[in-house]
């Protein structure tokens, strides 16, 4: 799925000069898609693409997410690096509150989050968690919400806060089953199986392994799942 993905976003690249305002985003969505795939260089050299187009064609919201999609793939390629993306997503929220555009910043307010999380700043990272949230929650994105959700799950079971994490986890993966993306659906049945094991509840680790595997199988994702993507398994770990 995010295989065809990149190469329908791939062929949408044409003139770099003078790109049409419905391709100025596809850089910036690419960057995205590739953090969830693991392509790390990739995913970093779409971002900076796509700042330089926001730039170039005067669109400071396409700057802004490119801002946000390089906070992303600075994450994925040094996790101990917090300061670099800290300041790209803190800078991505400024210009979309320039641009007087809330929505915005639902995306950079995940990724603030999660790196509060590392941090040890625990009510920070809920605190923005659940301001993303309020911005999702307004424009009805279900979808970006689900993200958020499965961070904040992240968040509560570094804290160590279990059945607030498994109450996350289970919203998450409701939204992630309406909304039809059956891989992140596939990563919140992976943190409730995680956090059960934690807890020792065999019987309903096993009910999620269950849940689990027939994703993994059928998606042909059995070794692949397991490199660094932005909100699936190693990165989550580390973070």
């Amino acid at each position: 799925m995010l295989n065809e993905a990149q190469h329908v976003l791939r062929n949408r690249i044409s003139d770099e000069v003078s790109l049409p305002d419905s391709h100025r985003e596809t850089e910036v969505l690419l960057s995205f898609i590739y953090s969830l795939s693991g392509q790390i260089d990739d995913a970093k050299r779409a971002a900076i693409k796509g700042i330089e187009t926001g730039s170039r064609e005067k669109s400071g919201f396409v700057e802004a997410v490119g801002w946000i999609r390089r906070g992303h793939a600075e994450i994925l390629d040094d996790p101990f690096d917090l300061e670099t993306p800290e300041n790209y997503y803190i800078k991505a929220v400024h210009r979309m509150e320039e641009l007087n555009v809330s929505r915005g910043k639902a995306e950079p307010y995940m990724g603030l989050s999660l790196l509060k999380s590392r941090q040890g700043l625990f009510e920070d990272a809920i605190s923005y968690g659940e301001k993303g949230l309020r911005e999702t929650d307004k424009g009805n994105d279900y979808w970006l919400s689900a993200y958020i959700l499965l961070c904040l799950t992240i968040v509560y079971f570094e804290k160590g806060e279990m059945e607030q994490a498994i109450q996350t986890a289970h919203e998450a993966n409701r939204l992630f089953t309406s909304s039809g993306d059956v891989y992140e659906e596939m990563i919140s049945h992976y943190w409730l199986m995680f956090i059960y094991a934690e807890l020792g509840n065999n019987k309903v680790f096993v009910d999620h392994t269950e849940s689990l595997l027939p994703f993994v199988f059928s998606t042909i994702l059995a070794f692949s799942y397991l490199k660094r993507r932005y909100s699936g398994l190693s990165i989550c770990k580390c973070i």
